[in-house]
Order: structure tokens, then sequence, then C-alpha cells
């Protein structure tokens, strides 16, 4: 079970539940269908801060081991579910502004020594207002009920090209199970060092409660009757 899940057969996986149930269900022949209604939309709970970054890579990470036990370990996800596209993403996302910077050096470069007649302003000017328009066209069914979202699309964008760079970081990284965002998870040490913390903390608490005197323990037992 995942609990005894290891990437590489080493590295113990301490998060990826999620991924690990899904090729479970697929491997043994279980039908999962989407249900697209308020009812069964969960809503997952975001770092405030820096620590999201940590929290998107450890997703990223979860989803490339499983991804590639999918595609060349398992294998039924080919008969079953042949989409692969998340995959091969971010090799498609970052090919985009590196043909860009091609073609505007090109446009430097006098048309009758091999350039390009269109003026590098033009071919950048051009990439962007394709990519603004097809990210905010992606984004129609969302800014349809929150319009003011809007402003928020060049970020959307600049997001959407540090996930891919993110993600090409994570494919190499992937022996790193550590959950990121949690002390202790994937760390011997910092699991012992957590754990002698909360034990500090509960006797503490415990001789508090034992100076507060006999009307607090009374108190307790009276709320366990109840």
């Amino acid at each position: 079970g995942f609990t005894h899940d290891f990437w590489l057969g080493k590295y113990q996986l301490n998060s990826g539940d999620d991924k690990f149930l899904t090729r479970w269900m697929v491997a043994h022949g279980w039908l999962t269908p989407v249900q697209v209604c308020k009812e069964a939309e969960l809503l997952s709970t975001m770092k405030p801060n820096w620590r999201f970054l940590k929290q998107v890579l450890r997703w990223t990470r979860n989803t490339w081991r499983s991804d590639i036990r999918s595609l060349f370990t398992e294998r039924y996800v080919w008969t079953q579910h042949p989409y692969v596209d998340k995959l091969i993403n971010p090799l498609t996302l970052l090919v985009g502004p590196v043909l860009v910077m091609i073609v505007i050096y090109k446009s430097t470069i006098p048309v009758e020594k091999g350039g390009y007649h269109l003026p590098w302003w033009n071919v950048l000017a051009s990439w962007m207002v394709w990519l603004t328009a097809t990210r905010t066209a992606k984004l129609l069914p969302h800014l349809w009920n929150r319009p003011q979202d809007i402003i928020h699309v060049p970020a959307f964008i600049a997001f959407g090209y540090y996930f891919a760079v993110m993600k090409l970081y994570a494919l190499f990284t992937l022996h790193e199970t550590g959950w990121g965002t949690r002390t202790g998870i994937g760390n011997i040490a910092e699991a012992t060092a957590a754990m002698d913390a909360q034990n500090a903390g509960g006797g503490a608490a415990a001789t508090t409660t034992a100076r507060a005197g006999p009307g607090v323990d009374s108190l307790m037992k009276r709320r366990q009757n109840l």
C-alpha cells in the first residue's frame, strides 16, 4: 500500500496519496468518472506566503512520479486514459519564448544576409498580443463570474512560465520526498525534534493541570460524564 511505497525502491514517499489511490483504481479496473457540480467541489488550503511555492513543488514531484509510473511501469493508462499532455506541457510552453527569441535575433540581421524582414519589435508585440489573448480566453469561464480578476491575467501568465521551469527542476529532484511545508515529515531528525517538542508541551500541560488543584480534575470528570 501507500505506507510502503518507494521511489526507485529506496526513497520512501511521504506524500502523493491521492495519486497513489488513483493509479491503484486504474490498475484494478475501477472506473473514475468526473463529477462537475458544486456538491463535488473541493477546496485546498494554500499557504499565504512563500511556502506556497514549496507546496506546489511537492505536488509537481508527486505528479511526475505518478505519471512516469503510469506510463512506463504500470502502463494501464495507455489503454484506458491515453492523455499525456501534462507530461510534456513544460516543454511545449517553454519552446514558445525560445522560438520568439530566435526570430527576434534573425530580425536584427539584414534580409540580404539571411535575416527576416519583420522588425524585432513587431515580432515581440505580436507574440505578447497572442499570448495575452489566448491566456485570457482560457480564463473566460472564471472571468465570466469574476470580471474584476482581469487585472490578474499578467500574473497568471508569468506564473505559468515560472511553473514550467519549476516542473523541469522537480523532474531532476524526484529523489527528494520530504513534505516541504510540515516539520518532520520525510526527515528523521526533524521528526524526532518535533516529537520531543510535542512531548515537552504535553508534560507542561499536565504539570499546569496538577498545579491547578483538584477542582480542575473534578471539572474534567464532569465533562467526561456529560
